[in-house]
């Protein structure tokens, strides 16, 4: 039934056994410290048994001046090598191809006075104003620095490729948008120069894993603000980076000031509504292109596929909701993958700062839904379905 979505695909030197890829869900199970836990370990290896062919564990600080949330993963130092082994053995053990997204936070860093390509201010919550620190060409050169030696590191672990964060309104978009970039130097006025700094990052990270090892990125194709980053700037960066070697493109769409516009908001709440973004990109490239945004589906995937919108599709809350959702399509098994409905219940644990799980697939193994006055179950109730 599902012809194409489960026929090889090659990125890079690496070949995926099929078209489903587990997109970089930030859950917190990781340590305070930021050292692998058990409990990350066992997340990703069940994901990999489910299924998915490439498993990119999710974002990574690669910096203390990036630590964007509590219980996040970070690749900054040595002593981060061990526990990065580990998850790389269990998700190769498996079954799958294991990857890891690093990323800085930028502007959204938990510190102090967080850097940002330019002094703009923004409000993360309301009644509080947050003016980062502009960055300096010793702060972009370090920065920069910082991505490629984490690369190294997640190489020397033993993953099989790296994805660089290029996307949800983090600091490589930060530098992409004019609304955030206000620079007047080389890395801010123009498309080229705004690109750069995301072009060096790139540079610098491939130079550090070399040739053989599948750098790909997490692309924002349109961030959904007037003025802001739009598709057409999209499609030349999309280039740009096919240029420099990129082995893949995970397209996404919007930033976290984007996602509560009513319109946007509709948007997004469509089932593969974002898959023209990836279309749009793929036009535009010869590199696999992966679509995401609600995909919750095998048959929604395989459409997405077997019509050339995208090479693959990147699964988040769906893989949160029912990990063995591709074992269960490829067994023709589809009508028993628990589906996720999108409540955004795992969002809001997110907004509160705590581990990440899908509530339904809580709620189910603990038989207490609420029941509604004709023995229905209310799903939905309680949970925002804003994003």
């Amino acid at each position: 039934m599902f012809r194409t979505l489960f026929t090889p695909l090659k990125v890079g030197n690496v070949t995926l056994k099929n078209r489903i890829t587990q997109a970089p869900l930030y859950v917190g199970y990781a340590n305070p410290d930021g050292t692998v836990s058990r409990e990350t370990v066992e997340h990703y290896a069940k994901r990999a048994r489910g299924g998915a062919a490439l498993i990119v564990v999710e974002a990574t600080s690669i910096s203390p001046n990036s630590d964007g949330m509590p219980n996040l993963l970070r690749a900054y130092d040595d002593r981060y090598i061990p526990g990065l082994s580990s998850l790389a053995r269990a998700i190769k053990e498996n079954g799958a191809v294991a990857c890891l997204q690093l990323f800085h936070a930028g502007r959204y860093a938990r510190i102090e006075r967080p850097l940002s390509a330019s002094a703009v201010p923004f409000q993360p919550a309301p009644n509080v104003e947050i003016t980062p620190k502009e960055m300096s060409q010793e702060d972009i050169e370090h920065a920069i620095k910082e991505f490629a030696a984490a690369a190294e590191r997640v190489k020397r672990a033993g993953l099989d490729m790296v994805e660089i964060h290029g996307a949800t309104g983090y600091l490589i978009v930060q530098f992409l948008s004019p609304l955030m970039n206000k620079r007047t130097d080389e890395y801010g006025g123009s498309p080229d120069n705004r690109m750069r700094f995301c072009l060096d990052v790139v540079k610098a990270v491939k130079g550090a894993v070399g040739v053989d090892f599948p750098v790909g990125m997490r692309f924002l194709a349109e961030d959904f603000l007037p003025g802001g980053f739009g598709l057409e700037e999209g499609k030349i960066l999309a280039k740009k980076l096919e240029d420099q070697g990129i082995a893949y493109l995970s397209i996404t769409g919007g930033v976290y000031e984007s996602w509560f516009i009513p319109e946007i908001q509709e948007k997004l709440k469509q089932k593969g509504g974002l898959a023209y973004l990836a279309q749009s990109i793929k036009d535009s490239v010869r590199v696999p292109v992966f679509a995401g945004n609600r995909i919750s589906t095998p048959h929604i995937a395989e459409e997405i596929i077997s019509s050339g919108k995208a090479d693959a599709v990147a699964l988040g809350r769906p893989l949160l909701r029912d990990p063995e959702y591709p074992d269960k399509a490829a067994r023709g098994r589809e009508e028993d993958i628990d589906e996720c409905i999108s409540c955004f219940g795992c969002m809001e644990l997110v907004m509160k700062g705590k581990k990440v799980v899908c509530v339904q697939r809580e709620k189910k193994k603990t038989d207490s839904f609420r029941t509604l006055e004709n023995g229905q179950t209310d799903p939905g109730k309680g949970f925002s379905n804003s994003f």
